[in-house]
């Protein structure tokens, strides 16, 4: 529930009593049907305490955002009438009252993260046997088994018992108690020590942490895994003493300066900005980016050995396969309707589908090239094998379309001759399994093989109907437009989007623009379309021109075109898990060719004057 909007516990009990009752379910069970409207616990960025609302939001939900489910499954028997929530024992545990059910990422039920009572207006999806069903966007969470609908959900009624407003009890403020100091310690010293013993070991540790948050906040700011052992890779850095000269050698000089550009547009952005903690925020996540590819480039200068980082990535694709394939079965934080039946979209460790698709796109990426400079590699093949089904059960089609283009890029452009038969092999089987799960999922809602109509769901560009508060992009996109009319030169403030839909005619959405370059012109004006431009041509060119025999370089080109081309339709470098990874690659691969170039002038320079 936001923040703003003061809700009584009364009048939610009195709207509880005009919901309808959904289909008829296995022996007591009543299908509740209510709008996703419950905003939770989200990540914040550095600067800001707001970010940790719905301001990192996308398309299905922004940040670590969740929306309470549109639809749980009610035990009358166990509960009776409404009113006999508030009466029940909290000592008897969730799974008594509402099983099972998950509505937002699992992370978000930590245990100083008390959820907010439900907004119960009413905002029926309409379900014409149609995928979707204009719920695309609501947090559809069920467990899937034989029953035809077999989702259970659990809330904490500590607001409920106690007769205080939800609002009395902060959904998102997880305070640093004494797990996360010892966690956070840990981390720390174990980071700093393997950078300072083996820099490229402490790269493969950053790309090991960065999925999983671990979120603590303190005052104004929240403390992530990935921030303590950033903090820990540069001090371990310098001490080493190691050449800070690299950074400015040709590829890490262009991709380093134009990220600089963005953080000084994000940051003159603030000239017309209505709400500045915004543009402060976006700042600071940019400069947090520049910090962690000059920590990357330095410490892979220091440290040629890649197998640090080859395992790791394959390593991390497999561990945030394997809990994003765990959400089929356990509850998705998201889903759409396909024929009255939940349909899940895994996101795993991440903030939502869309940003898995985003993440794998550039991981797999890195597996793959890394793949093709090994005969063998049950780990890599693995990796690949888990990441592709993964990636189809996003059901996200811009991710799907992007992440097989990055992945087809690698193929062609390396200049390895290992097979490829293997990764190829390892790779299709995965997402044939994917397909399964959801050909499996469309028959069970249906019982025909009308249901194997879900796979359309790839091949479909029609927007929701009623997609409620994150809209459609169409929408959003007209709203970018308008925006940008106000303040064509600075934009209207980075951040600020999603706070001045209102006045742009959409006082019902809270999101972002599904487009990282219609977000840059409407926040930041052409000054920030231009940074951010500026960005993806340097991210691409300067691994255009290979060598394509090194593995990273391959991996960067190919992330970099796939990411550039997804972010047309979704905005994913504003979230740190997927733009850490992406700021990882840039890194590793500018590091790789500044390497081989300083190499090859090193060879030139040490021969004879007749063999130059």
């Amino acid at each position: 529930m936001r923040r703003h909007r003061a809700a009584r516990l009364a009048d939610d009990f009195e709207k509880a009593g005009r919901l309808e009752i959904g289909p008829h379910p296995f022996d007591r069970l009543e299908l509740i049907e209510r709008a996703a409207r419950v905003a939770e616990r989200a990540a914040r960025e550095l600067g800001d305490r707001n970010a940790a609302r719905r301001h990192e939001r996308n398309d299905n939900e922004r940040g670590r955002v969740g929306h309470a489910a549109r639809a749980v499954f009610v035990d009358r028997a166990r509960i009776g009438r409404f009113e006999g929530f508030a009466a029940f024992d909290e000592g008897r545990g969730q799974r008594e009252r509402l099983l099972e059910f998950h509505s937002a990422q699992h992370a978000s039920h930590e245990e100083s993260g008390a959820l907010s009572v439900v907004d119960l207006a009413r905002e029926r999806a309409s379900h014409d046997g149609g995928i979707g069903g204009g719920v695309e966007g609501a947090a559809v969470s069920f467990v899937r088994d034989r029953a035809p609908h077999a989702g259970f959900g659990h809330v904490r009624w500590d607001s409920i018992r106690s007769g205080r407003s939800p609002q009395a009890v902060p959904a998102h403020f997880v305070p640093l108690d004494t797990l996360g100091v010892t966690v956070d310690a840990i981390v720390f010293f174990a980071v700093a020590f393997t950078t300072f013993r083996a820099p490229a070991a402490g790269v493969a540790a950053l790309v090991c942490i960065e999925p999983f948050g671990f979120h603590r906040d303190v005052g104004h700011t929240t403390i992530t895994l990935a921030k303590v052992a950033l903090v820990a890779a540069i001090l371990a850095l310098a001490l080493r003493r190691p050449r800070l000269g690299v950074l400015g050698e040709p590829a890490a000089r262009g991709i380093a300066l134009a990220g600089l550009a963005v953080a000084a547009a994000t940051a003159l952005s603030i000239v017309h900005a209505a709400h500045r903690g915004p543009v402060l925020r976006e700042t600071l996540k940019a400069l947090e980016y520049l910090a962690l590819f000059a920590t990357v480039v330095v410490a892979t200068r220091a440290d040629r050995r890649a197998d640090f980082g080859a395992y790791a990535f394959a390593g991390v694709v497999i561990a945030v396969g394997l809990l994003a394939l765990r959400q089929e079965w356990s509850g998705a934080p998201s889903g759409l309707w396909f024929h009255d039946h939940p349909i899940p979209r895994i996101a795993g460790p991440l903030e939502g589908p869309n940003q898995l698709a985003g993440y794998l796109g550039i991981a797999l990426s890195a597996v793959f090239a890394s793949r093709l400079g090994r005969q063998r590699a049950v780990l890599h093949d693995g990796a690949l094998g888990i990441g592709a089904a993964s990636l189809v059960l996003t059901i996200s089609r811009t991710g799907l379309l992007c992440g097989t283009l990055s992945l087809a890029l690698v193929g062609l452009l390396s200049r390895t001759r290992v097979p490829r038969r293997a990764p190829l092999l390892a790779f299709a089987g995965g997402a044939l399994f994917g397909v399964a799960i959801l050909a499996l999922a469309g028959y069970e809602a249906t019982h025909s093989s009308a249901g194997f109509h879900l796979l359309g769901r790839f091949s479909d560009v029609a927007e929701a109907e009623k997609p409620g508060s994150v809209g459609t992009r169409s929408q959003l996109w007209r709203a970018a437009l308008l925006l940008w009319h106000r303040s064509p030169l600075f934009g209207i403030g980075a951040g600020n989007f999603e706070l001045s839909l209102p006045s742009a005619g959409y006082p019902h959405l809270r999101t972002h623009a599904n487009s990282l370059y219609l977000q840059a012109l409407a926040e930041g004006g052409v000054i920030l379309l231009a940074a951010t431009l500026a960005l993806t041509f340097f991210s691409i060119w300067t691994f255009a021109r290979g060598p394509f025999r090194l593995p990273l370089v391959t991996a960067a080109f190919a992330a970099s075109v796939g990411f550039a081309t997804h972010q047309i339709f979704d905005l994913l470098v504003f979230f740190p898990k997927v733009g850490d990874l992406f700021w990882i690659v840039l890194g590793l691969g500018a590091a790789t060719i500044d390497a081989e170039r300083a190499k090859k002038q090193g060879v030139a320079s040490a021969a004879p004057p007749s063999e130059r």
